[in-house]
């Protein structure tokens, strides 16, 4: 897991079940936001494919810890880690992070 990923797991483990569901919630509207550029704008054309599954799935991922939120310690490490991997395979993990911390004001 990266140094900045690392980070937001620091800060994503002390908050409040309303803010952790928050988090998954800024999380997904971002994804949705950087997932605009795989299908050209005005149409129905998808210009990339492969990599408008991925933020599908990594959204889908996200949504579904959203609905099961009461995750253990060992758990919100495995999801960092691939929501780390995951963005950083889609190469908009700065992007997700930015996105992440102006919305919590950080």
């Amino acid at each position: 897991m990266s140094p900045e990923w690392r980070a937001e797991l620091e800060t994503f483990s002390k908050m409040s079940t309303d803010g952790r569901i928050a988090w998954c919630g800024r999380a997904i509207l971002a994804l949705t936001i950087l997932a605009r550029g795989t299908y050209l704008a005005g149409t129905d054309d998808v210009v990339d494919p492969p990599r408008l599954r991925r933020f599908n799935e990594l959204t889908h991922r996200i949504a579904g810890r959203q609905a099961a939120i009461d995750m253990d310690e060992a758990t919100i490490e495995s999801f960092f880690a691939l929501v780390g991997a995951s963005t950083d395979e889609l190469g908009v993990s700065a992007a997700l992070l930015e996105q992440l911390r102006s919305c919590a004001g950080g």
